[in-house]
């Protein structure tokens, strides 16, 4: 008490320092007692929301089992029309059946207690009795088929393609794995993949039967499939493999154990035409899942419209630019060819005015002047030919170069007037056709105008035959 442990304390009343740690402690009780009063009032919350959620659920039940019951009241009227069509088709066989059942028994009566004389007599009625009978086609009975399959409203409905392996005997021995058309759902693609004498350890043994996505968004998503092989001798008892997997694009999945292979003609799933029939069905597992394989459908044709658009509109501009150039090279070639018609009239008019004296000094001195007039009309035609040729000369230069314009041109309408998908395509479109078509009626409306402006004859031997006459006439 009395060491340097205690130094500068001072001493105080207990009652004072009593009081003074029931104050802290009340403070430190009021923000307790406050946050005991926040976690009341959401704890309270918390009871109003499970009873909230109670109720919702009771409400949502209440609606499931009204919307069954409307399914349900749907499905009983699909039962009831269903039925009501097979019992028609069933009491009209049973009448047909009962009449002839009837008419059966007459007959042997009439057989069996008509005298000789009276039988022969109701022969031809007889005849005619049954002759009407036969008439009627059996046919007339067989009907299609009424399904067996009601439409869901809570799964999809499957999507559904044949596959018809013909020649399985020769398959067998020479091909390892067959497949059949694509079947495309949306964005999906699916094919059946068939190996005629079994895959892996099912080799020799049995059929293996595989479901492909062929093509597909490039995630994982579960599917539900069936495979059926069909009985041809009794459509009842066809063999169903049915079941779910998650697929990836490129993935199989399926059965190497689907049928052994040494029952397949023995139980009539091998027709008599060595052929097997194989129905295979694809759904998704919920309407949720189908929405999303057609939005991704639709944002994949809106993607490929696009694409369309913008090489229509790239195609638009090549087409204004070809145009744009053909009419500058159409421009360009009018005004050369009238000058040059212009520049070799006059220098033909200057050889032939400058030949023309030559001549007449020649002429004074050995030709009358009927000669002369003869010479003069023969220099006058050479000069016409000459023109003519040249002019000739010209103009087939002109269509060369505007041909090949035209062929351009053809060739751009032709990109333009097809769809996108055909531009790039190989084989020849309908719409491709008929452009052609109308391309190759343009061409030969071009030629013709050309071909009007060019003499029928060719000029060169006309002119050596001017010539060699004006040469001998010079001569003489």
């Amino acid at each position: 008490m009395f060491g340097t442990e205690h130094k500068d304390h001072e001493f105080k009343h207990l009652s004072k320092i009593y009081e003074k740690h029931v104050e802290q402690i009340n403070k430190e009780a009021l923000g307790l007692r406050k946050k005991l009063k926040e976690l009341t009032l959401i704890l309270h919350e918390i009871d109003g929301n499970i009873e909230k959620v109670k109720g919702s659920k009771e409400t949502k039940s209440k609606d499931l089992v009204f919307y069954m019951e409307q399914m349900q009241a749907r499905l009983e009227a699909q039962l009831q029309s269903k039925m009501q069509t097979l019992h028609e088709r069933k009491s009209t066989v049973c009448q047909e059946i009962e009449k002839l059942e009837n008419l059966h028994v007459e007959l042997n009566k009439k057989l069996s207690r008509s005298g000789k004389s009276s039988l022969i007599s109701q022969t031809p009625e007889i005849l005619n009795t049954l002759k009407d009978v036969h008439k009627k086609p059996i046919s007339k009975f067989k009907k299609s088929y009424v399904s067996a399959e009601f439409p869901s409203e809570i799964v999809p409905c499957y999507d559904c393609a044949v596959f018809e392996i013909k020649n399985y005997s020769q398959l067998r021995e020479s091909v390892e794995v067959v497949y059949s058309e694509p079947l495309h759902v949306y964005a999906l693609t699916w094919r059946l993949k068939v190996y005629p004498n079994g895959n892996g350890v099912a080799r020799g043994t049995y059929l293996s039967v595989f479901l492909e996505l062929l093509k597909g968004p490039q995630d994982t998503s579960k599917y539900e499939y069936r495979v059926e092989m069909v009985n041809h001798r009794n459509p009842n008892l066809c063999v169903v493999r049915e079941f779910a997997s998650e697929f990836d694009p490129g993935e199989c999945w399926g059965y190497n154990r689907f049928f052994r292979i040494d029952l397949l003609s023995e139980e009539g799933y091998l027709d008599e035409n060595d052929r097997i029939v194989l129905r295979y069905y694809v759904r998704a597992p919920t309407y949720y899942k189908q929405c999303q394989d057609q939005k991704k459908y639709i944002d994949y044709l809106e993607k490929s419209r696009e694409a369309a658009f913008k090489e229509v509109e790239e195609l638009k501009t090549k087409l204004g630019e070809q145009l744009e150039e053909s009419k500058s090279v159409m421009s360009s070639n009018e005004n050369p060819l009238e000058k040059i018609d212009k520049e070799e009239t006059k220098e033909n008019l200057n050889y032939i005015e400058e030949d023309s004296e030559k001549l007449e000094i020649q002429s004074e001195s050995s030709f009358e002047s009927d000669e002369e007039d003869n010479l003069r009309s023969q220099l006058k035609r050479i000069s016409e030919l000459q023109i003519e040729e040249r002019k000739q000369r010209s103009e087939e230069i002109l269509k060369e170069e505007s041909a090949g314009s035209v062929h351009e041109l053809n060739t751009v309408f032709q990109r333009y007037m097809l769809s996108p998908e055909h531009v790039s395509s190989v084989s020849s479109s309908p719409q491709q056709l008929k452009w052609e078509e109308e391309s190759d009626y343009a061409q030969q409306d071009w030629e013709l105008s050309v071909e009007q402006l060019s003499p029928s004859e060719p000029l060169s031997e006309n002119l050596l035959m001017a010539l060699d006459a004006v040469q001998k006439a010079c001569l003489q």
